[in-house]
């Protein structure tokens, strides 16, 4: 095509295989080699490379992926369908810019090309069908299997992040995750898929049951007798999520598949745990002081749960600082999440002891996720081939996450800055805003639209962003966020 040398393709294309793949689970390295995929199409080469240069060389990742959406809007105008054509067009919400707000279209559109080739209809090769398929023919086989399963995520993710309904339903064939990440082509990073796909089952259903938002309007959290049978469930949940937990992360080989598993578990918690503390915690209920302590004592194992998950969720990414410069946006918009959330409870209704007793963790959390960003983002800077002025999503984590420890210390020892990187203090934008714990579902903002969260009158003067894809929510597997004016999220709006 003309836009890069045959060493620079390989370069970048080894680059995406190693440094990137791991993390979404698309392509799988017995197959996808660079002659295959120049072969197979141009628009998947085309963003593979794009996306594998966004880093590394910023002018030529703006060559590429021109190409790209050009390449995109032929195949659209045309009808053309492929695995390779859906994938190429789930790779470009992964890693894309803050301001594209296209995931939820695109999604739709893969998911139906799936539907036309028949996706929804795949059911498990007997031995005699295998049999008889080269081993090539196994791999591609598998390959289709691998992107309706990959998708099957996205869309799951996608509507609990925004409260739309999903369009792949359950069946026997997603059920048999388990037994296809055994087959003998399996590759290690089906194991993560593996890991999303059951998670996926979970908490889909789950949310469904509990139903979001109604739970904490009708009752829970109010001392409302209708939410203590619900204990009992949310402590059945809560084990399943740690066998879930367990039983990936022993299967999980590499770093950044450690770090996604417990990272979504304690992020599941977060979600779950945090539901029948909406009313506790919001400040929009009529009840005297005296009622909110009593509330809240009534809530002790749901505050404590949702508390140490979101302090598990940044502590994880010091943890595995190694790999945090290379996260989909998904695991941004969860950590902006947990921050959100551990700013309103510091400014809710709790006890003044007990807001004196967890500060320092709480702002040790978060300057330490803050930092970890930083240099994240310094790691993004300096691997550029270029001098480049882009602003990263661990530039964007970064500032955000310093701004809530601003309101949380009022500006006391709270820089994490790194010299020259002031050009990244700016406000990110969101693709999807939706209203927080006890507001009905709105109609999503447009992305130039200023929003402020607050936390008892402080403002956090932007909204996290980056939001697009559980492979990148905005990133395949996790959630986005929409945070109202207390800095929460709604059930349904962000969600691992």
């Amino acid at each position: 095509m003309g836009l890069v040398t045959a060493e620079m393709a390989s370069s970048l294309f080894d680059d995406f295989m190693t440094y990137l793949n791991p993390y979404i689970s698309q392509l799988d390295a017995q197959l996808h080699t660079l002659d295959y995929v120049r072969q197979k199409s141009a628009f998947l080469l085309s963003a593979v490379l794009a996306v594998s240069a966004k880093s590394s060389h910023p002018l030529l990742y703006e060559r590429l992926l021109s190409h790209a959406e050009s390449l995109l809007s032929d195949c659209f105008m045309r009808g053309l369908k492929s695995t390779e054509i859906a994938q190429a067009v789930m790779l470009l919400t992964y890693w894309k810019k803050p301001e594209d707000s296209r995931a939820w279209v695109f999604l739709g559109y893969t998911v139906r090309m799936g539907m036309e080739l028949g996706w929804h209809r795949l059911s498990r090769l007997s031995s005699a069908d295998v049999a008889s398929m080269s081993r090539e023919q196994q791999l591609e086989h598998r390959n289709i299997e691998r992107t309706w399963y990959v998708l099957f995520v996205y869309d799951r993710s996608m509507s609990l992040q925004t409260a739309k309904p999903w369009m792949i339903e359950r069946s026997d064939f997603t059920e048999s995750i388990e037994a296809w990440c055994r087959e003998a082509l399996a590759v290690p990073t089906d194991v993560l898929l593996g890991a999303f796909v059951t998670l996926r089952l979970l908490t889909s259903e789950v949310f469904k049951l509990l139903g979001g938002d109604s739970l904490a309007r009708n009752g829970a959290g109010t001392g409302n007798s209708q939410f203590y049978p619900l204990c009992s469930f949310f402590a059945i949940i809560k084990g399943r999520i740690a066998e879930w937990e367990s039983k990936w992360t022993q299967r999980a080989e590499q770093d950044c598949h450690q770090f996604l598993i417990r990272f979504y578990a304690a992020h599941l918690r977060l979600q779950m745990f945090s539901l029948p503390l909406h009313e506790v915690l919001g400040g929009r209920n009529k009840d005297s002081p005296e009622q909110r302590q009593q509330e809240i004592s009534s809530n002790l194992e749901a505050l404590w749960t949702s508390y140490s998950s979101a302090i598990a969720m940044l502590q994880l990414l010091g943890r595995y600082s190694s790999v945090i410069h290379l996260v989909q946006d998904s695991v941004h918009i969860m950590t902006a999440y947990s921050a959100s959330f551990l700013l309103k409870l510091m400014h809710g209704n709790l006890a003044p002891d007990i807001v004196t007793e967890i500060r320092p963790e709480v702002e040790a959390a978060i300057r330490q996720a803050a930092h970890c960003f930083r240099q994240g983002a310094d790691l993004q800077r300096n691997s550029s081939i270029t001098a480049t002025t882009t602003i990263t999503s661990c530039a964007l984590e970064a500032s955000f996450l310093e701004r809530i420890l601003v309101k949380l210390t009022g500006g006391q020892g709270t820089s994490t800055v790194s010299p020259g990187d002031e050009a990244d203090e700016q406000p990110p934008t969101t693709e999807e805003t939706a209203p927080g714990f006890d507001q009905p579902m709105a109609p999503p903002m447009q992305e130039s639209d200023p929003v402020a969260t607050t936390a008892s009158g402080l403002y956090v003067d932007d909204v996290f962003a980056g939001l697009d894809g559980i492979f990148s929510e905005y990133a395949l597997w996790g959630g986005g966020t929409s945070m109202d004016a207390w800095g929460s999220l709604q059930e349904g709006t962000f969600l691992a």
